[in-house]
């Protein structure tokens, strides 16, 4: 099982780890930027990275709590939750080309934040007019199969979520986007950082499935 809170740091791969939380109810919460500069930059010997969870439109590197965004979902209630990852570039902190990977964590919260226990029930709606976004069902990740430039960003991976239950009474749903990044330079940086294993073609994300 591929471990999103602990990145392995050697002095030519480097990794970078962001979580944006979105709390589909009571509140809309973001990571701040203070919290987060601590989790999705990295610096080793060759390269940078620094990534951030662009969602419906909006960068959760410079967000802050944003309560109230959506009305409490109910069971078959479809919201807009568009995601995607951009490769930040400052001045200050140029970055280099990574490879990104996405993971999604659905909770269900009580009044005081605290998750419940309890599996949700949850269809995600993708993006279909992409190819480059792949899943690998045995460590429920998603990999996005270019290596994204600086200050460039991911085709879309996810355009909302469907809840296919009723959630118990004061509660609400919790959606965790867990997004880490390596440096694409070298390529073998798949195998030493993410145990990835080219093909004879070269590829190293055969054997996962499209996303649609």
């Amino acid at each position: 099982m591929m471990n999103f809170t602990k990145i392995k740091k050697k002095a030519m791969i480097v990794g970078a780890l962001i979580v944006a939380l979105s709390a589909v109810g009571i509140t809309y919460a973001l990571l701040s930027s203070s919290s987060q500069e601590n989790l999705n930059k990295f610096e080793g010997a060759a390269a940078k990275v620094n990534i951030s969870v662009i969602e419906n439109n909006k960068n959760h590197e410079d967000s802050t709590n944003d309560e109230e965004e959506y009305s409490k979902i109910n069971k078959n209630d479809t919201i807009s939750k568009v995601v995607k990852i951009k490769n930040i570039y400052d001045s200050n902190y140029p970055t280099t080309d990574c490879y990104i990977r996405v993971k999604f964590v659905p909770m269900i919260k009580n009044q005081d934040g605290d998750s419940i226990g309890q599996s949700v029930d949850l269809k995600y709606n993708f993006n279909g007019n992409s190819n480059k976004w792949v899943y690998d069902q045995n460590s429920d990740t998603y990999y996005y199969t270019e290596a994204v430039a600086s200050n460039n960003e991911t085709d879309v991976l996810l355009e909302s979520i469907t809840l296919n239950q009723d959630l118990p009474k004061n509660t609400h749903l919790e959606l965790q986007v867990m997004a880490d990044a390596i440096s694409a330079h070298p390529v073998t940086n798949l195998t030493d950082a993410w145990k990835l294993t080219a093909n004879s073609d070269g590829n190293y994300f055969t054997g996962f499935n499209p996303v649609n």
